[in-house]
C-alpha cells in the first residue's frame, strides 16, 4: 500500500486496515525529503554553514548526523564516506523502523503478520461503516 504515509503510527494504521491482505508499506515522498534534507545540510556543513535549527547538535557531520554512529558501527570507515542524503534517509527510516516496533510491542504485536484489523477502532459511524469495523460504542456494548 501507498499514498502519504510518513509516520510509525500511519504505517501501523495502514497495516492493520489492510490486513491480512497488505503486508508492506511503502514510503516515497518523505523518504526523498529526508534524503534531499540531508544533502542539503551536508553541503551547508561542507561550507562551514550549521544551517538554522541545527546547530543545537552541532557543527560537524558526526554531530549533526547521529546515525553516522550507528553506520560507522556497522560499515567502519566506509561510513565516513558516505553521501549526507543516504545518512538522512538512513535516520529517518531507522527512526520510523523503531517508532513502528515500538507501536507493535505496545500493542503486543512482536512480528508483522500478528498485526491485524482489530487493532485499530473506528469513532465514527461513517468510518465504521467504510471499514466494516465495529464503533468503540459498540465494542463497549458487546
Amino acid at each position: 500500500m501507498a499514498g502519504g504515509f510518513t509516520t510509525e503510527d500511519q504505517i501501523y494504521k495502514g497495516l492493520a486496515l489492510g490486513a491480512p491482505y497488505v503486508g508492506m508499506i511503502a514510503i516515497g515522498r518523505a523518504a526523498m525529503a529526508a534524503a534531499t534534507v540531508g544533502r542539503q545540510v551536508g553541503e551547508a556543513l561542507k561550507k562551514g554553514e550549521v544551517p538554522k535549527g541545527y546547530s543545537r547538535f552541532g557543527s560537524t557531520m558526526g554531530e549533526v548526523f547521529a546515525d553516522r554512529r550507528m553506520l560507522k558501527a556497522e560499515y567502519g570507515e566506509e561510513a565516513l564516506h558516505l553521501p549526507p542524503g543516504a545518512i538522512g534517509l538512513y535516520s529517518y527510516l531507522n527512526c520510523v523502523s523503531v517508532g513502528l516496533k515500538e507501536f507493535m510491542a505496545l500493542n503486543r504485536k512482536f512480528a508483522l503478520p500478528y498485526i491485524d484489523r482489530e487493532d485499530i477502532i473506528p469513532l465514527t459511524e461513517l468510518a465504521a461503516k467504510t471499514t466494516g469495523l465495529a464503533t468503540y460504542d459498540e465494542l463497549l456494548n458487546d
